[in-house]
């Protein structure tokens, strides 16, 4: 608990999806296949239970939220484009 299995194949499907879903919407929302079938598989070979799967899903939630915040937060280099070099030395 939580099922990683889960929570990786739903960050690959997350990263895919906000790839794609400018340039073809409907490529990107198939991409959420592969999580489903992987829940499906590790439910019906007995690798996790369903709150396992929920809490993959409750990891990756957790780190959007995080990454965004960092994001977001005064000074942060994130999309910034190129570092500033220190001055000096």
């Amino acid at each position: 608990m939580p099922s990683m299995h889960i929570a990786w194949t739903s960050w690959c499907a997350y990263a895919v999806w906000s790839v794609l879903r400018q340039h073809n919407p409907p490529a990107a929302w198939l991409a959420w296949l592969y999580p489903v079938l992987v829940a499906v598989d590790v439910l019906v070979t007995g690798n996790h239970y369903v709150l396992d799967i929920l809490g993959g899903i409750a990891v990756l939630a957790l780190a959007i939220v995080l990454t965004r915040l960092m994001a977001n937060r005064p000074g942060s280099v994130a999309g910034a484009g190129s570092p500033k070099l220190p001055s000096g030395s």
